[in-house]
């Protein structure tokens, strides 16, 4: 794609952000799991990258996760999306 002016911009141009992030490391959690990352709880679980990551619920980017330092074994989140 190449860059165009914001007069010149239609939605058909627009990526989706879940269409972008798929790329990036990643980590499908259950409905339980995101009750509690969105109430900025932490979750059992190890991280499959030395960088943050995303949680993806319902096929969509619902979280920034990394591991909780304090606690060995959990995943905290950095940002809730």
């Amino acid at each position: 794609a190449s860059a165009k002016a914001m007069k010149d911009v239609q939605w058909t141009d627009v990526i989706p952000l879940k269409d972008i992030l798929k790329s990036f490391p990643g980590l499908a959690i259950t409905d339980a799991e995101w009750e509690e990352l969105r109430h900025g709880r932490s979750i059992d679980g190890t991280c499959p990258s030395e960088q943050p990551f995303f949680a993806w619920h319902d096929d969509l980017p619902v979280a920034v996760l990394e591991a909780n330092r304090k606690a060995t074994g959990r995943l905290k989140p950095r940002k809730v999306l």
